[in-house]
């Protein structure tokens, strides 16, 4: 495995927002936003999900290019990388977690190649780093219109909820590779995972 790509493909994706390469990131944003599966599958062809695992943990482990602030976490990524089965179910304990992004000198950010078309699904956010909330794993689908019942729903700050249907508005994702999930699907159309009943 080798940090330093996904280290490349994130110092792409912060100047693709307009950031500066080196910051402070937390650990939702980084898994869900800046590396999250589906854009790393397609820049760096990752074969499996497990690849992609294996390789964000060794870049959160390595402190080459990103630093994880609370020993905590750290201690962590250690021991899910010497665990059987290495994952990142465990990051969801971290969500608020701050990490140091450091650039290396050495660091080849032109020979990664660029994401695919499928970027456009999960843009890069601009704004600054606010701590996710505990729907950290769901997409606000508002303002616009309520994705179960279609109602035009009203302009209105922190609206989570349709006035009409009731439908919560943050949409699930599936925890293995952050695809939207549509209501009525028991697996995911990316991954093949199965929805977990903490998804609804």
């Amino acid at each position: 495995m080798n940090a330093e790509r996904l280290a490349g493909l994130l110092a792409r994706r912060m100047g693709e927002a307009g950031r500066a390469e080196e910051g402070v990131v937390s650990v939702a944003e980084l898994h869900r936003t800046l590396l999250p599966y589906h854009i790393c599958r397609s820049a760096l062809g990752y074969a499996t999900k497990a690849e992609y695992d294996l390789e964000l943990l060794e870049l959160l482990a390595g402190e080459r290019y990103l630093v994880p602030t609370e020993s905590d976490l750290r201690s962590a990524v250690r021991d899910e990388r010497a665990s059987p089965e290495p994952g990142l179910g465990f990051l969801k304990n971290f969500a608020a977690a701050q990490l140091r992004i450091q650039v290396a000198d050495d660091l080849n950010v032109a020979a990664v190649p660029a994401p695919g078309p499928e970027t456009s699904r999960h843009e890069v956010s601009a704004a600054p780093d606010e701590a996710p909330g505990p729907d950290a794993g769901a997409s606000l689908e508002t303002p616009g219109r309520c994705w179960r019942c279609d109602l035009e729903l009203p302009d209105r700050e922190g609206l989570r909820y349709c006035v009409l249907c009731g439908s919560d508005q943050l949409r699930p994702r599936c925890r293995q590779c952050d695809e939207q999930l549509e209501p009525e699907w028991r697996y995911c159309a990316a991954c093949g995972s199965q929805r977990s009943a903490a998804a609804d």
